[in-house]
Order: structure tokens, then sequence, then C-alpha cells
């Protein structure tokens, strides 16, 4: 499978369930107001703090596997089922301490709301990662669009009795329990006995993860759960809106590109030089992509903002337009999580995190006193900053040249610059032209919307995740997955 059939299938099902996810969160919002967001943020912050192991590098390890069979996939499903298990135990038991932390009697629902939409994404972890390595990406599309269109349906449904919590917790769990029954349904995995040796690999590779995860969470939710329990629920909400919005649509293409590139990159492990070719090529395809879309929505957020959310959300602009020019590093950033996972090199995955975490925590911290904007941009001041260690400490992981990954970085921030002047030239001409907030919006959309399809159009031919794909689809096809009956 050639890699833009690849990414189109996935970005058909990732695009029309951020296009969902959009409508949906507009909606609530109106309809919900901030505080029951904020609680939520405060909650589920807080319980990304408390699930630390997250799946212990499971889907990861299932992907990376260079000699995969029954054991080791009955060793990854140990190794997930457990922690679901144990997360969902001590989830409970902590109740009466985090009521006492967060200082509100209404966090129990948002508590265990979120352990349980943990849980259930761990469930996932076997299935998921055995689909990808197989590289069945029109199942995985249609099974996260399918299960977003079936939250939203739920959520708004319930938002039209309950304008409490409950909307929010339905549209989070429902997601991971349609792909939880789904996926194991399609991919039928096999589970054998684990051997020793399967257990000591999938423990080798776990444990560099655990220590990777308990220190990146903190950098990952300690804002929302700080922003909450010092500015209260109403500056917690705002926050975590300008956090959500903008991820969903970076998310979209830095996942894209790294669900696919991940399992092909893997089969380059033996050739660290060529992975961070590769690789380096990638940064720029998302970079180039990525850019464009991140100063559009830095330039035109008072339209978006005031037209699309409503004044409720106008305290939210400033550090919604930090975090978005943030998003320009942040999308190829994203990607150079590859430069450990493919080697299967977790235990420096997690002392680039013993390095990290401390300084983007204390990030938080000092911008606590200037409010949700301080915070955003203490935060985004620190991870630029850190974006050109991380791929020094990357490349040098590989083994290999940092040049590839610096070059395809710049060259991708530098031609979405340069692509991104027709949607800015648009948005400052529909202001000087003194039209309407909808429609400055309308222009930046509709000209940022023709841009990235041009681009996309453009680079197409030259779309390349890894040489695997130089050689055609003979080594991709005819691949079952271990253990499948």
């Amino acid at each position: 499978m050639t890699t833009f059939r690849s990414l189109s299938l996935l970005g058909v099902g990732r695009l029309g369930s951020v296009l969902i996810s959009l409508a949906t969160v507009t909606y609530l919002l109106r309809t919900l107001g901030p505080e029951p967001f904020g609680l939520f943020a405060m909650a589920s912050g807080l319980m990304a703090l408390a699930s630390l192991l997250g799946d212990a590098g499971v889907q990861d390890s299932l992907v990376a596997e260079p000699e995969l069979d029954a054991s080791r996939v009955g060793a990854a499903f140990l190794a997930s089922g457990g922690i679901a298990a144990l997360l969902l135990g001590l989830s409970v038991l902590a109740l009466p301490l985090v009521r006492w932390f967060l200082g509100s009697p209404d966090v129990d629902l948002p508590w265990l709301g979120a352990a349980v939409t943990v849980a259930l994404h761990l469930c996932t972890s076997v299935p998921k990662g055995l689909a990808q390595r197989a590289e069945r990406f029109g199942l995985l599309s249609s099974i996260h669009l399918g299960g977003t269109a079936l939250a939203s349906l739920c959520a708004i449904g319930l938002a039209q009795v309950r304008q409490d919590i409950w909307p929010i917790l339905v549209w989070q769990a429902t997601v991971p329990a349609t792909a939880c029954v789904v996926l194991w349904l399609a991919v039928r995995p096999r589970l054998g006995k684990p051997t020793r040796a399967a257990a000591q690999d999938q423990w080798r590779f776990s444990t560099g993860m655990i220590n990777f995860q308990l220190l990146n969470v903190f950098n990952r939710n300690a804002d929302d759960v700080l922003v909450g329990k010092f500015l209260g629920e109403r500056a917690a909400g705002h926050y975590a809106f300008c956090y959500r919005v903008l991820t969903l649509p970076l998310g979209l293409v830095s996942d894209l590109f790294g669900t696919v590139s991940f399992p092909r990159l893997s089969r380059l492990q033996a050739d660290r030089g060529a992975v961070a070719e590769a690789l380096g090529a990638v940064m720029t395809q998302v970079a180039l992509l990525t850019t464009p879309l991140c100063l559009g929505l830095a330039l035109a957020a008072p339209e978006l903002i005031g037209v699309v959310f409503g004044p409720a959300w106008e305290p939210a602009l400033e550090p919604f337009r930090i975090l978005a020019l943030l998003g320009v590093l942040a999308g190829p950033q994203r990607l150079l999580g590859l430069c450990y996972t493919v080697p299967r090199e977790t235990r420096a995955f997690a002392r680039w995190a013993m390095f990290a975490t401390p300084l983007i925590v204390g990030s938080f911290c000092v911008g606590l006193p200037w409010g949700i904007s301080g915070v955003a941009l203490a935060y985004a001041l620190v991870s630029s900053a850190l974006f050109p260690l991380n791929a020094l400490h990357g490349a040098r992981v590989l083994g290999a040249s940092p040049r590839p990954l610096f070059a395809g970085a710049l060259r991708g921030l530098l031609g979405g610059g340069l692509v991104a002047l027709p949607l800015c030239g648009a948005c400052l001409g529909a202001r000087a032209l003194e039209l309407g907030p909808g429609a400055v919006l309308g222009a930046t959309i509709g000209t940022g919307a023709l841009t990235e399809f041009a681009l996309l159009w453009r680079i197409r031919g030259g779309l390349r995740v890894s040489s695997a794909d130089a050689g055609g689809d003979s080594e991709l096809k005819g691949e079952q997955l271990p253990g499948q009956a």
C-alpha cells in the first residue's frame, strides 16, 4: 500500500472525526458553559497523573517487534490488561484523596469517568498495535470515524436533557468503548502462553516506556491541574479549551504521518542512518502542512472564537494565539519520539523525559501569577528551546547525524511559512475592507483549505515514509497478524 493511499485512508476517517468533534465540542461549549469543562479538565488531568503507566508501551512494542509471535502477543495482553485492572482499583481507593486535593465534592463522577475511559483505551492496545503493524489503516480509520460519530450523537442527545458533566463523560468514553469491541472482533488475535523470552523482551521495552511516561505525563497534564487548583474552574475551562481545540487539527496531521511511518520505519531498524533520513523527510511533510494551519489559527483567532464559540470564551483569546504559534514547532516535534521507539531504545526515551519534564512543569508554575496567558507563554518558550535539544538527543540514540532531522524540520517550516502567505493575506485583506467577523473567518478558512489541498496534491508524488515504498507493495502484501486465526 503506497504512503499516499495509507494517509488518504486514515485522513478521511480522522478528518471526518475532527469535523464531528469540532461540531460536538462547539455545541457542548455553548450548551454547558465553561464550568463542566473545567471540572472535567481538572479530573482528567489528575487522572493522567494517576495513570502514570499508560499502556506500558504495549502497542508500540507490538509494532516495533522484529520477531512477533503468539507468545509475545500474549505477554502484551497480560501487560495491558493488568495495568487496566490496577488503574480501576486504585482510582476507587484514591477518590477521597482526589476530592480533598481538588477541593470539590463534584469531582467524583469526572474522576471515575476518566478512569473508565483510560481503562478502555488500554484494552485496545493489543488489537490496535497488531492492526497498525499489518497496516490495516482502513479498519483503524473506519473504527475511529464510527466511534466518534456514535459518541457525538450520544453526547448531544444527552445534553438536550442534562446540562452537567454527564454529556462530556459519555462523549469521552464512547469512542474507546466502541474501538475496544470492534477491534477485538475484527483483528481476532490468538493469545499464546507467554514464554520467558517473550516476557523478558516485553519487560525491557515496557520498563523504558513506563519510566518515560512516569515523567512525561506531568508535562502534558500538570498545567490543567495547576490552573484549576490555583486559578479556578473557569480559568481551567478556558485553558483546556485552547489546548483541546488546537490539538484536534495538529493531531490530525502529525498522528496520521506517525501512524503510517512507525511500522514502515521499524522495518529499517538495521540501518539507523536510513531511519534518520526517512524521519527527516516525514518531518518536512508534516511541517509543510501544519505551519500554515497554525499561523492561520493564530491570525484569525478573534473571529474564530467570537463567531464559532461565543463571547463566553473571549478570555481564552491570548493563550489560544500563543499555543497556536507554538503549534508550528509542535507538529514536527511530535515525531521525534520515533527516534526512540523504532530502534526500541525506550530507556533513552526515559532519560530525555528526566531532563525535559522538570523544565516544562516549572514553566507552568512560573507562568501562574500572570494567569492562563502567562502559563501558555512560559510553556511555549521552554518547549521551543527544547526542540533542538530533543532532535540532537534523538539522533544520538539512532547513532546517526542530526542533520537530516534539522534539515527536514527547517525545510518544512520555511516552506510552510511561504505557503501561509495567501491565507494571511486573505485574513488581513478582509479586515482592511472592514468586513464582518464571519466574512473574515470565511475568507481565511476558504483560502487556507485551498492552500492545504493544493499543497497536499503537489507533494503527493513525493510522499515517502520509508524505503519500503520505493520497492512497491511486494513486501507489504499478504502479511498476517501473528497468532491470528
